[in-house]
């Protein structure tokens, strides 16, 4: 009777370490495929919903107004607006020690985890660009088109009739910003996406926004794959974050400030 009570507890324990390392595997293969790629997305909806709070704010210190997507000849570009609204504790000085500390610390909500294009400085994600041909001026509810302006040296030089008077700032304050109040279904208005390309970088008016879905998928000519799970990640106006497939960001309509395009 004893022998047989050890070698029944011998095959337990052998049982356990079988199952052990059978579990093992499993955890790794899953954390190596769909579930990863899960925790992935996850992530990145969730820079995205932190940068809508950002923007959020900024339209609440600016008049109700969206930062532009890039001021071009001014060098700057929604994420460089956007820094001082991300920043986790509060940096006094204004040196330039301060502002590479600042640029370090925020750097990682503008790169989706999934991302895995190699460039100095990653930016993971873009406004939805605005046409800013005569026909399209000025922004307003009706425009087929979308919310990032992006100002280029012609499109600054036709809007105001002296650009090169007043210091960068004061040009930048005469140039028109989206209003919130001119967008008549937030939650339907695409605000930002993720745009992977290798010009995509931060601080760069280059990649700073997006037309549509077609120049989103330039970067996967095999298809998305197992990127998202074949979709992106889309910020809302409103603020929150849908996974959609490109096929399905188009027929939304959400890529233009008139509801219901």
């Amino acid at each position: 009777m004893s022998a047989r009570r050890g070698t029944s507890a011998a095959f337990t324990r052998v049982d356990l370490l079988v199952l052990i390392g059978v579990a093992a595997l499993v955890f790794v293969w899953l954390a190596c495929t769909g579930v990863g790629e899960r925790v992935r997305t996850a992530r990145c909806a969730r820079n995205l919903a932190v940068i809508g709070r950002a923007l959020q704010t900024f339209a609440n210190d600016h008049g109700h107004c969206l930062p532009p997507a890039a001021l071009v000849p001014l060098n700057l570009t929604w994420d460089t607006i956007l820094r001082p609204y991300l920043r986790s504790e509060t940096i006094v000085s204004n040196s330039a020690y301060a502002e590479r500390l600042l640029q370090r610390a925020v750097a990682p909500r503008f790169r989706c985890p999934s991302d895995s294009v190699l460039r100095e400085h990653p930016r993971s994600y873009a406004m939805s660009r605005h046409d800013m041909r005569p026909e399209n001026w000025p922004p307003g509810p009706d425009n087929a088109t979308g919310v990032g302006l992006w100002w280029g040296k012609p499109e600054i030089t036709r809007v105001l009739e002296n650009p090169s008077s007043g210091s960068p700032e004061q040009v930048a304050e005469r140039l028109a910003m989206v209003k919130l109040n001119w967008l008549p279904a937030p939650a339907d208005t695409l605000l930002l996406t993720e745009l992977v390309d290798s010009d995509n970088k931060l601080w760069n008016a280059n990649g700073a926004a997006a037309t549509s879905p077609d120049q989103q998928l330039k970067a996967f000519p095999g298809g998305l794959g197992g990127f998202h799970h074949g979709r992106f990640n889309y910020l809302l106006v409103d603020g929150h974050v849908e996974a959609l497939t490109p096929l399905n960001s188009a027929v939304s309509g959400i890529w233009t400030i008139k509801a219901g395009d």
